[in-house]
């Protein structure tokens, strides 16, 4: 971001590059959103309707102090956006991509890249959170080196679905079902053997 939205065109653009694609992202992976984004967005639509004119000329609110306030409710959404993906979509993918089945894949280098992807994502988080405590939050300086610290875990996260949706991660994954397919079918096996050894060898005394 380069500096707050003054503008109901910067805010559009706000909107939609940044705030829509998070929320649209979290609303298909869980199965409920935390009040709190919709809250923010209530807000930030309460201050915009504040702005205009009415038919009989009568002009309403300051516009460039409404969208100012608009944009800080959409700012504040969307820092809970970047931080409900930390909390949600990179734990789980880096949950999934830890497991001992990609022990192998990349020569041995898949997992300990994970978890490197996962201390690069707690790093941006205490660098962005300590960010908004410090300065003027309304500050532009202040508000883009947040943003620029919060989109590393949007990034983050592509790198970690990218290695989940490689041709060496199928493999894997594919190894391990076929792998457990045939540890079952060798209990199964082996128990049928047992039982009918056991059944012979009663047959065979009586």
């Amino acid at each position: 971001m380069n500096g707050i939205p003054r503008t109901m065109g910067e805010l559009r653009e706000f909107y939609f590059r940044e705030y829509a694609p998070l929320y649209d992202y979290l609303n298909a992976r869980l199965r409920r959103l935390p009040q709190e984004l919709h809250f923010e967005a209530a807000a930030a639509l309460d201050h915009l309707m504040r702005v205009g004119t009415l038919g009989d000329g009568t002009k309403l609110g300051d516009e460039e102090r409404s969208v100012a306030k608009a944009a800080g409710h959409l700012k504040r959404a969307t820092f809970d956006a970047f931080k409900l993906l930390y909390k949600t979509a990179v734990r789980d993918a880096v949950r999934r991509l830890s497991r001992s089945r990609y022990d192998d894949v990349d020569n041995g280098q898949f997992r300990p890249r994970v978890q490197a992807l996962w201390w690069d994502a707690v790093a941006v988080v205490e660098r962005a959170r300590a960010l908004e405590r410090i300065g003027d939050a309304d500050d532009p300086a202040q508000w883009s080196a947040a943003f620029d610290e919060w989109r590393k875990i949007k990034a983050i996260l592509d790198e970690l679905e990218s290695m989940e949706a490689s041709d060496a991660a199928r493999r894997a994954r594919r190894k391990h079902i076929r792998n457990a397919v045939l540890y079952i079918l060798g209990l199964v096996a082996s128990a049928l053997v047992s039982v009918g050894i056991d059944r012979a060898f009663r047959a065979f005394h009586l």
